[in-house]
């Protein structure tokens, strides 16, 4: 059997009913849907408002932190830097553990 695709807005309406009524199956059955796509069309609901609702709760960051994690990005930075360096000159070392032939 084909899957079929439900628009967004459909989606949130048959969602919404299943939250009021608080019954998939009988939802399901009323719209001739799978009792499980309910159910999973609610749980990305359910998730989509804890999401919702953490990134309010955090609120902006605050200018502190991002100065604070552009310093410590800075300092790695530079010891990448220094470590790059230190390896640019080993290659133009010569090793003795592999002579040339």
């Amino acid at each position: 059997m084909r899957r079929k695709r439900q628009s967004e807005a459909y989606k949130m309406k048959v969602v919404e009913e299943a939250l009021q009524g608080g019954n998939f199956s009988h939802t399901a059955r009323k719209h001739d849907l799978n009792p499980e796509s309910v159910r999973v069309w609610v749980r990305e609901y359910r998730d989509s408002l804890a999401v919702e609702k953490k990134e309010v709760a955090e609120g902006p960051i605050p200018e502190e932190d991002y100065e604070l994690k552009y310093n410590r990005a800075m300092k790695i930075l530079g010891e990448k830097e220094v470590e790059l360096e230190i390896l640019r000159e080993l290659l133009k070392m010569p090793n003795p553990a592999y002579p040339k032939r």
